[in-house]
């Protein structure tokens, strides 16, 4: 998450994908992932929600946000959202994981 509220995934410098959420006014926002599987940015008081996955699904689950070996952002918990990343340009090595933010 930059400091400006977008959230950016990049690749060797590029930017693959991101929420499209800067210059909207806001700084030191965060990001929130939901029990009901929706990943969501808000502004830093809370009070206002600049961009979601808009994968809420309802019910209270353990929802897992994943950075896949293929450069895909994936929420699993079933599977319920992903950036379609998938052409890497850098090797990664390892899974990352974001389960509590």
């Amino acid at each position: 998450m930059q400091v400006d509220c977008n959230l950016v995934l990049y690749d060797k410098g590029d930017a693959a994908w991101h929420t499209n959420t800067a210059g909207k006014g806001h700084r030191d926002c965060y990001l929130k992932m939901q029990s009901n599987g929706d990943l969501v940015i808000y502004s830093k008081n809370g009070k206002h929600r600049l961009w979601s996955s808009g994968t809420h699904v309802g019910g209270h689950k353990n929802y897992n946000l994943v950075l896949q070996l293929n450069r895909n952002v994936v929420i699993y918990g079933p599977t319920i959202f992903h950036t379609n990343t998938t052409t890497m340009k850098s090797a990664i090595k390892g899974i990352a994981m974001v389960t509590e933010v």
